[in-house]
């Protein structure tokens, strides 16, 4: 019995990272649980969201662990809960109230808890936490939005007319485009509430006639401070780690793969990589290769070369990675032979280079849809021949210069790593 009370608090630590309760980041007397809520809802009953059965399960096991243990007792539990900044501002300050109640509520199900030993802070519409969510992210255009959520007054979120002028502000931002990707990244971490319970090592004297342990009033910084830990949690993809480098731009994945459609139509098979190298800057070099024939009917389709991009992108509403309006400039290389039952023309080598122009079409949260073309001067020396008897006769020999379009492309593109772009503002 000595040895389970003075190892319980590594228990209580093991069990709740287990059901993702963040223990790392929460001190060891005092046990933490993040429960998640659906849009508009204040239903702990759908335990199947954001695997809160776990988390629930386990802040439950380690509350029932203090309770067995004579050395140690809960001295309160804070509950804070807010609720994502879209919608009504109204219902949102009433359904924030709502699910700290329902957590509550669902403690008391399953544990003999008084309201006596509960503290309940609501953070109404958290703009606070969106804040962090932003400053913490690579989002597109993340200085525009800070720059509006700086303006808000430290009593705005409260003012429900200056709530709304700000949504207004951030829906009408570059076309809507972040509002939809802020809908998608950062409102669902938005709808939650916190659960800190509090452990002290040694039970007060019991005072005659209380049956509760004197309660304090958390103050809006200590709640702050909670809301911030979880940001920081959520802010940062699972299990992945890096680091911030002099300039403030975090390194991360920056490739995508490209296969250009025209090409493979014309049994070109055609395969590239794009290397985002940030401020909207990328290199991309392509590959085609084809070396199809048939010698009975004398028909040949044989190529083989590449090209190398250097792009400028303007971004787009999406905000997602290597989309929107593009140009920049490109060089290519390749050779050929192609005959189809007469003549044939045998490239020993072609180059050109030139302009480019296009826009890249979002067609997923991983792929794109790539229109280019370009505009340039190519040359090629050719050999034209003629199949007679079995061979392949010489004709002539020529050179082929041309300005005007040298290339054009439909290219699907597959995003790999993360797709979101902006820097990290150091703080």
């Amino acid at each position: 019995m000595r040895t389970f009370k003075k190892n319980v608090c590594t228990v209580l630590c093991l069990l709740l990272a287990a059901g993702g309760a963040a223990a790392a980041a929460v001190p060891a007397d005092s046990l933490h649980a993040i429960v998640y809520f659906r849009s508009g809802s204040s239903s702990v009953s759908d335990l199947s969201c954001r695997d809160n059965a776990a988390r629930l399960e386990a802040l439950i096991t380690g509350i029932r662990l203090v309770e067995r243990t004579d050395s140690l007792f809960i001295r309160r539990i804070r509950i804070v809960s807010g609720a994502s900044v879209e919608g009504n501002a109204g219902f949102n300050i009433k359904l924030s109230e709502q699910r700290a109640l329902a957590v509550r509520a669902y403690l008391q199900e399953r544990l003999p808890l008084s309201d006596t030993m509960f503290s309940i802070y609501s953070l109404d519409e958290d703009w606070n936490g969106l804040y962090r969510l932003v400053r913490d992210s690579y989002m597109p255009f993340r200085a525009d939005v800070l720059a509006i959520l700086n303006d808000i007054p430290e009593n705005g979120p409260g003012n429900r007319r200056a709530t709304e002028t700000y949504k207004q502000r951030l829906k009408a931002l570059h076309n809507g485009g972040v509002w939809y990707y802020m809908l998608g990244y950062f409102m669902p971490e938005l709808r939650r509430c916190t659960v800190v319970c509090e452990i002290e090592r040694s039970a007060p004297a019991p005072l005659a006639g209380v049956s509760g342990r004197e309660e304090e009033v958390p103050t809006p910084t200590e709640c702050s401070q909670d809301a911030a830990t979880a940001s920081r949690q959520t802010a940062e993809p699972h299990g992945h780690t890096c680091r911030t480098s002099r300039s403030g731009e975090r390194p991360r994945c920056r490739i995508a793969l490209r296969s250009n459609l025209l090409y493979d139509a014309a049994l070109i098979p055609d395969i590239g990589a794009e290397l985002y190298l940030g401020k909207g800057w990328s290199l991309a070099g392509n590959w085609q290769y084809a070396w199809w024939h048939s010698d009975r009917r004398h028909n040949y389709w044989r190529v083989y070369g590449g090209d190398l991009n250097l792009r400028k992108y303007f971004g787009s509403r999406s905000g997602q990675m290597l989309t929107g309006h593009h140009a920049g400039i490109y060089m290519q290389m390749l050779t050929g032979d192609f005959e189809l039952g007469g003549e044939g023309y045998l490239s020993r080598l072609s180059w050109g280079g030139g302009l480019e122009y296009g826009y890249s079409l979002p067609a997923g949260r991983r792929f794109n849809i790539d229109f280019s073309i370009g505009i340039g001067f190519f040359e090629s020396g050719y050999e034209r021949y003629e199949p007679k008897g079995g061979h392949y006769v010489w004709q002539e020999t020529g050179k082929l210069r041309w300005l005007g379009p040298t290339k054009a492309g439909i290219s699907l593109v597959w995003l790999l790593g993360r797709t979101r772009t902006t820097k990290k503002k150091m703080q």
